[in-house]
């Protein structure tokens, strides 16, 4: 199997190094292990919003060497958008040596003065309210990911770090961009999420306050590198 040099991760607070499970237990880090990376750059925040995700992605994209780097592309629950906000300063993300475990914090230059809310934060948004639209424009995005991204030969997979998007609407608006994305073997957005895959099997450590939508410990993160992650990744490489 090829290896590569460097494993980038965007997403949100489910893959946001030492959010709630120690960076080493984590999904993404078994990834990069599994790759034989040695380098883990993760681009991971809390409550970020897949435009977010998308910004970040596109902003980086002259550091990237797309033969030798892979790609893990997270989406974030929906219900989330980016916004200004001039008191927001810089982010910075994770840069990890996989041999010494080392950790950098480098800033992100194209993510200053942003933010993300949630759209249940903001009264205005309820136009956003119709979850089958929502998921519409996310898989429209998604197609035209997986169009750049081929396009340059990068070796990535879009995975969805919540639950899964709806397979069966009737309804050609979402039939169009469904049956686009659904063709794709470089998804993880229909089944065995990182939320659904460990549905009544692994419960998450903040389980109290969010339910099956929570943050999973090492055990839900092992569960799930391993039932969907790695077979995944087997069938590409």
């Amino acid at each position: 199997m090829k290896k590569f040099n460097t494993l980038w991760m965007f997403g949100s607070s489910v893959s946001q190094p030492n959010y709630l499970v120690p960076f080493a237990d984590s999904f993404w880090w078994l990834t990069g292990r599994y790759l034989g990376v040695n380098t883990i750059k993760n681009l991971s925040w809390a409550a970020s919003s897949f435009d977010s995700v998308c910004h970040n992605l596109v902003s980086h994209q002259a550091e990237y060497d797309w033969k030798n780097d892979f790609f893990l592309i997270g989406v974030p629950p929906l219900e989330r958008w980016t916004v200004v906000d001039q008191t927001e300063p810089v982010k910075k993300y994770h840069s990890i040596d996989t041999n010494t475990r080392a950790v950098s914090l480098i800033e992100s230059p194209y993510f200053k003065n942003l933010r993300d809310i949630s759209f249940m934060d903001d009264k205005p948004t309820v136009v956003y309210s119709d979850r089958t639209w929502t998921e519409i424009q996310a898989l429209r995005t998604i197609f035209l990911l997986h169009n750049w991204l081929d396009s340059v030969g990068a070796n990535y997979l879009i995975i969805s770090l919540a639950g899964t998007f709806t397979k069966h609407i009737v309804w050609p608006p979402h039939q169009a961009v469904f049956d686009l994305c659904s063709a794709h073997d470089r998804n993880i957005i229909f089944e065995n999420t990182y939320t659904s895959i460990n549905f009544n099997i692994n419960q998450p450590v903040d389980f109290k306050q969010w339910g099956w939508n929570g943050h999973h410990g090492p055990e839900g993160n092992q569960y799930y590198f391993e039932n969907s992650i790695l077979p995944k990744l087997k069938e590409q490489l």
